[in-house]
């Protein structure tokens, strides 16, 4: 038998038994269904528990608002809104395999995420959360008492696999800072408190009538010493709103606050508000970030949080820092010689 033959036998031989996984596959086909999963109405959705191993999250509506419990920590809304979008949402596309090989595709007891949505009544939807499908427009699923493996429409295992501090709302302090009237800081021992003051009346453009309404103002101290205003309004600038980083553990709460403040801000608008930073820390037990940051209290959160050192350090001014210097006097230059006629 010459060689051409041989591999013309072999090709035949490949042609076969791919022919025949394809028919084998088909008639496999045959035999099952996808599972038809009916759409939710978000608005019945009233608590979802997200399990991960021996962890779990709690979320549960509050008048019409989330809370992560049993703490009760108001969550991140936009982030819940999409997990309730999904689970009303999911559905099934296509079997991905009956094989029972759960830790392929993260599925198994390790990594498999178990999402189960309760209305007022009880449960309504319950699903596991493999890893996303190497399409990443699929995840992995497994559906409760079915064994199978299959693929659900859209990639969503990075939304439920959030730990809680991703799911807390970190918006600590909104400020509108066009309504503060006073601004306090305390550093070192040292008080200061700048009153806003109106520096002028706005500017009248004499050629075309046009009057300038942009506010013109000073920030004053009791004794008539005007403050650095490009630094007072750059902390103004920076609690417009105020984000945090991450909340601070409660079991380094007691550790992070015993200690003296490092620097206060308070301003005085439609409310008084107030931010309290305390010695800068590295990473502590149970918390995720690894750098240095300042733990904060703010007078609008009653959870202790930390502000990244950049953040932070925009905040922090020293006494010295926050007064206008006096202008230099500039040298007169001097008249150059006349050259000879």
């Amino acid at each position: 038998m010459n060689f051409k033959k041989k591999e013309l036998i072999i090709l035949g031989i490949i042609i076969v038994v791919l022919f025949s996984y394809l028919i084998f596959k088909s008639s496999d086909r045959m035999h099952y269904k996808v599972p038809t999963i009916e759409k939710l109405k978000s608005e019945t959705i009233e608590k979802i528990s997200i399990r991960k191993a021996d962890n779990e999250i709690i979320l549960v509506k509050k008048n019409n608002k989330w809370f992560i419990e049993p703490k009760s920590y108001p969550t991140d809304i936009e982030r819940v809104n999409k997990m309730v979008e999904t689970i009303s949402n999911f559905s099934l596309s296509d079997l991905a395999s009956r094989s029972k090989n759960y830790t392929l595709y993260e599925l198994d007891n390790d990594k498999g995420i178990h999402v189960t949505a309760f209305s007022k009544d009880g449960e309504i939807r319950y699903f596991e959360v493999g890893k996303a499908a190497n399409t990443y427009s699929h995840t992995f699923v497994k559906l409760k008492d079915d064994d199978n493996i299959y693929y659900a429409r859209e990639s969503f295992r990075d939304l439920f696999e959030a730990k809680m501090d991703d799911l807390r709302n970190k918006s600590v302090m909104k400020v509108d800072i066009n309504e503060v009237s006073d601004i306090e800081i305390e550093k070192d021992g040292t008080k200061m408190v700048f009153a806003k003051k109106a520096e002028s009346a706005p500017a009248v453009d004499s050629k075309n009538k046009s009057k300038d309404t942009t506010p013109v103002y000073d920030w004053v101290l009791p004794d008539g010493k005007k403050g650095a205003k490009s630094v007072i309004d750059g902390i103004l600038d920076q609690i417009t709103e105020v984000i945090c980083q991450e909340y601070v553990a409660e079991s380094n709460i007691s550790t992070v606050i015993a200690q003296t403040p490092i620097f206060t801000l308070k301003v005085k608008g439609r409310k008084d508000y107030t931010l309290t930073f305390y010695p800068k820390v590295g990473k502590l037990p149970g918390e995720q970030d690894s750098e240095e940051k300042y733990p904060v209290v703010s007078s609008e959160s009653p959870y202790p949080f930390y502000l990244a050192s950049w953040k932070a350090e925009q905040i922090i001014k020293n006494p010295a820092d926050m007064i206008e210097k006096p202008a230099v006097a500039k040298t007169p230059t001097q008249a150059a010689p006349l050259k000879n006629q």
